[in-house]
């Protein structure tokens, strides 16, 4: 009998395992450039892709652009409201410190 609940408890953990590597996150960028007082900030979007993945797309998409000597980082929120919540935070309080915010076109809108 201990055989069999420890192979069902097997079942249900490699189930909910492979439920949580397909979740999405919420993610926004953010590009801080001391030098020029910029913060810049992508849109907030959702994705699949590891975050090592976002980051080296987001810091391909910075240098395109010619952004350079950034702070970088892909913060996660709980859900989009989340999400929006935090990025208006770390917008305002940029502004505080006396930077410019810049809202950066990235990721591509996915066409449908």
């Amino acid at each position: 009998m201990r055989g069999r609940r420890f192979g069902a408890w097997t079942i249900a953990l490699a189930g909910f395992a492979a439920t949580a590597a397909n979740a999405s996150d919420w993610r926004y960028c953010y590009a801080f450039a001391p030098t020029n007082q910029r913060f810049y900030m992508s849109r907030g979007f959702e994705s699949q892709e590891p975050l090592e993945t976002v980051e080296r797309d987001f810091l391909a998409f910075l240098a395109r652009e010619g952004i350079a000597d950034a702070r970088t980082g892909c913060p996660r929120g709980a859900d989009s409201e989340n999400l929006s919540n935090r990025s208006r935070s770390a917008a305002l309080y940029s502004r505080e410190e006396g930077n410019v915010v810049v809202d950066l076109a990235w990721p591509a809108p996915i066409e449908p």
